[in-house]
């Protein structure tokens, strides 16, 4: 894979005798400030126990929560960061895909290692909710390196082949073309990650990416197949979204949390991106709960 000279690489030194190391210490907290974009030679699986931020790979900036995951490929560039209001906590794993033996999996599978690792599709975040099988494999590959329990890297080794297996399966899992984040937008990226609240001019996206506006405008709909705006409306979303999945708070709460200037727009985007009215959602939400809990509306 090529990279631009501005991507920092971090490798990994494994043994046979360890070939699974921790990064970061147990619960490491993600800083707020923007930092360089990074990559590793080996697989990187994290879980979030708490606090929640932004995660940035490739060509997806993706917010994520308690309880969501990470799966970073060898040679994805990504970069995390916690929201400045609800400092994260992660722990995160480096996995010697090689020394595991995990190569069988793809052999299987009829795909070539290379075509695995460079496709650049594969998302950074993965929510609990939607991907529970993935989440809970992460989780007991994180609690089975913690515990250290005789046998421990034999299952391991198994969970994480086993993950190999779902990740192929997936229906969004597709082999494409090898497109990146322009280095010269991250600044950009990471000021939107952390303004979402508040009124984003497109012209101050642009100040930041050393651009005139229409240089800017057109350098990331030349990354993102989209304008500026769209990106942050559609980033909005997913920020309510979240909270309408995962907190208590009113309609406006939310609306006023994910940076929307009034009510009106908050109804119309988010019936455009998601076909559904944020109460409906919060609705069938909170209906798949007392299902789940043995309770009915009824």
């Amino acid at each position: 894979m090529q990279f631009q000279s501005k991507a920092e690489f971090v490798p990994y030194i494994f043994t046979k005798e360890n070939p699974v190391i921790e990064w970061g210490g147990n619960l490491y907290t993600p800083p707020v400030e923007k930092r360089r974009l990074h990559y590793h030679n080996c697989l990187e699986i994290g879980y979030c126990y708490e606090g929640s931020g932004v995660f940035m790979s490739e060509k997806e900036m993706v917010p994520f929560y308690k309880g969501d995951i990470s799966i970073i490929f060898p040679g994805q560039r990504h970069i995390a960061c916690s929201n400045h209001e609800d400092l994260s906590k992660w722990h995160f794993i480096m996995i010697d895909h090689r020394r595991m033996g995990l190569m069988h999996t793809l052999k299987g599978f009829g795909i070539k290692e290379a075509d695995f690792w460079n496709q650049s599709q594969f998302p950074p975040v993965f929510h609990q909710e939607e991907q529970m099988e993935l989440a809970l494999l992460v989780r007991l590959i994180t609690e089975e390196f913690l515990g250290k329990k005789e046998g421990y890297e034999a299952i391991i080794m198994s969970l994480t082949d086993a993950l190999f297996s779902m990740i192929y399966r997936m229906e969004r899992f597709e082999i494409v073309g090898n497109l990146k984040i322009e280095e010269e937008l991250l600044e950009a990226l990471s000021f939107i990650s952390n303004h979402l609240q508040d009124k984003i001019q497109i012209g101050k996206l642009a100040e930041l990416s050393n651009m005139s506006e229409s240089t800017f405008r057109r350098k990331f709909h030349e990354a993102f197949q989209k304008a500026p705006l769209e990106f942050i409306q559609e980033n909005r979303i997913k920020l309510a979204r979240r909270l309408l999945d995962k907190e208590d708070f009113s309609i406006m709460e939310i609306s006023q949390k994910a940076g929307f200037e009034n009510m009106s727009s908050f109804l119309r985007q988010f019936k455009k991106y998601e076909g559904c009215s944020p109460s409906k959602r919060k609705n069938q939400k909170e209906s798949e709960i007392q299902i789940d809990t043995g309770k009915s509306n009824c």
